[in-house]
């Protein structure tokens, strides 16, 4: 009796033993379950705190990569203020723009008036278009046709200071330019040439790079005339001689 006294006893305390052991296995599971939760979500914090930290400070860069006709390949970067339009670039636009509205050619017409329409704003377009359309009587489509030429010879652009107007106003304050040029139309027929001497007023800003890959291919910054203001003075030459009397005329917009 005594020995399966003993014998219970010991048994239970093992039973004990055994309990006790399995509660301490089950919370070292729990503890380190906790451990790992709380350490992956500080690891997920750190994460997004350098992340954040990186698009507050560090710099976007515009890589231009480069091939060559033997088929090298080499990169540069550009930063910031590089891909801000300088005043060379501005007035280059600017040149291009005059020269596509003003000059004529039967062979290009499509090009510049495509280019023109791209590089307008609504307002300076709906005035292009209504004094290029064919119905219009100065319409260099109805006039000059297959038989005459219109180039263009720019003489100088000189940017001006922005008007400042009243804090009250919501209209963009553009810069404004002021070209001087010549336009000479040739006829193809009997090789007689009239020039007159041009101002243009204009005023622009860059809207952006276009969605538009066609567009982004002719205007790929966006250069925008917002608007657009001839003033014909001086004589008009021909090979023949002068023709008329001086003139100071307020042109199209």
């Amino acid at each position: 009796m005594e020995e399966n006294k003993k014998g219970a006893i010991s048994y239970q305390a093992k039973a004990m033993y055994w309990h006790e052991q399995r509660i301490r296995e089950c919370q070292q599971v729990s503890l380190r379950s906790w451990q790992a939760l709380i350490a992956a979500f500080c690891l997920i914090a750190l994460m997004a705190t350098i992340l954040l930290y990186s698009l507050l400070h560090d710099k976007a860069f515009v890589v231009v990569v480069h091939h060559r006709a033997d088929g090298s390949v080499w990169l540069t970067q550009l930063d910031r203020h590089t891909l801000l339009p300088s005043q060379e670039e501005t007035e280059g636009n600017l040149v291009h723009y005059v020269q596509s509205r003003e000059s004529y050619s039967a062979s290009s017409y499509e090009y510049q008036y495509t280019y023109v329409k791209n590089a307008s704003s609504p307002f300076v377009y709906h005035g292009y278009a209504k004094k290029g359309s064919y119905r219009s009587k100065g319409s260099m489509l109805r006039e000059d046709g297959d038989s005459h030429v219109r180039d263009v010879l720019i003489h100088d652009v000189m940017f001006m200071p922005k008007i400042h107007r009243n804090k009250k106003e919501s209209l963009r304050q553009d810069p404004i330019a002021d070209i001087s040029y010549r336009v000479c139309r040739h006829s193809l027929i009997d090789g007689s040439s009239t020039c007159i001497e041009k101002h243009a007023l204009l005023a622009w800003h860059y809207r952006g790079m276009p969605s538009d890959p066609r567009v982004r291919w002719m205007n790929w910054r966006g250069f925008t005339v917002s608007y657009f203001q001839t003033i014909k003075l001086g004589r008009k030459q021909s090979a023949f001689g002068v023709i008329g009397k001086n003139k100071f005329i307020k042109g199209d917009q």
